[in-house]
């Protein structure tokens, strides 16, 4: 016990961020490792017992996920209060209602920025007490910089998002899954997404501020060998999946 790894998987919306946790958790059973997967819905593995009780979601699988959302917003609220994490608040705070998005919109994102930061502080206590070797986790903590420095209407301010980034917690590893700027583009036509507006001059700013902002996250020093970037849809067959997990655990 106490070896996990945690792994943010992240990158532009369309990217294949989706697509590779359901790889995952498709190849989970036939791994080498003992893995689980996490999202805003709560943790999903066939080695979770623990991980449930200390969610407090050990019965809840069988609810809607809208349902299991609303009771992991509940259960983040007391892993809110420590001082990093209330410096963070304040500045996704001041970020979020600067902007010129609308108020529901600014609501949801500051909802969901609360969630990641509870969750950074919930999935760390956990750590040494779990049986896992390495728990993948969509759009975590960093992904708060997609939500706070990306629209279609405004470049993002590189220094605002410098001081994001010297503030910001970060897992073991950062999984930035690529694709180019016409497949993304391409992806998010067929997609509804709420603060992008239909047309395809929106679609491309908001894609090209997006490829902007992951460029500069990539480049920050503090990822330095903590970073794994994946081509969209390369991870195909268990030996992939082994092969990506004794490169996480070091073996």
């Amino acid at each position: 016990m106490g070896n996990l790894k945690i792994v943010e998987v992240t990158g532009v919306t369309g990217s294949g961020k989706t697509s590779f946790i359901n790889e995952v958790d498709r190849l989970s059973s036939q791994c080498d490792y003992k893995i689980a997967i996490v999202n805003e819905y709560g943790i999903y593995s066939n080695y979770s017992s623990s991980i449930h009780s200390q969610y407090f979601l050990k019965n809840i699988n069988k609810s809607t996920s809208k349902t299991r959302s609303l009771i992991i917003d509940i259960i983040i609220i007391p892993h809110l209060f420590n001082l990093e994490s209330i410096k963070l608040i304040l500045f996704v705070l001041q970020n979020i209602f600067l902007s010129p998005d609308k108020f529901f919109s600014k609501l949801n994102i500051l909802r969901n920025s609360l969630k990641r930061i509870g969750l950074y502080n919930i999935l760390n206590k956990m750590k040494p007490k779990s049986e896992l070797d390495c728990i993948f986790l969509d759009e975590g903590i960093l992904h708060l910089a997609h939500n706070i420095f990306i629209n279609d209407f405004k470049k993002p301010s590189l220094k605002s998002l410098s001081e994001f980034l010297s503030k910001v917690p970060l897992y073991d590893f950062t999984m930035l899954i690529k694709a180019d700027k016409n497949m993304l583009v391409s992806v998010l036509s067929k997609r509804r997404h709420k603060r992008v507006k239909k047309d395809r001059d929106s679609k491309n700013n908001y894609i090209s501020n997006a490829i902007t902002v992951f460029n500069h996250i990539e480049s920050d020093p503090r990822l330095n060998e903590n970073l794994i970037k994946i081509k969209r849809n390369n991870l195909k067959s268990v030996d992939d999946l082994n092969s990506l997990l004794k490169k996480i655990l070091n073996i």
